[in-house]
């Protein structure tokens, strides 16, 4: 099963870092990521969706405050919920 890539959409009143982190926030709580799964890399993400890596990073942090992934550097970010 291949990880999902949000789609933004750029005219919705939600940032890009909240449609990111939506996105994510809801395939972990739906069971489509599960625990100890890979999220995608930034940069990954940054390039399928036409945003700054400074974006995506945004939106893995703000995911790790609500305690559903965990970042580790050399890696990446995995699901914790």
């Amino acid at each position: 099963m291949s990880t999902p890539l949000p789609e933004l959409d750029r005219g919705a009143p939600a940032s890009l870092v909240a449609q990111i982190a939506g996105f994510y926030a809801q395939a972990i709580g739906e069971g489509r990521m599960r625990f100890g799964e890979r999220l995608p890399p930034i940069r990954d993400v940054a390039d399928a969706c036409d945003v700054t890596r400074g974006t995506v990073q945004e939106a893995y942090r703000q995911l790790a405050e609500r305690g559903l992934v965990e970042g580790t550097v050399g890696r990446g970010t995995v699901v914790l919920a």
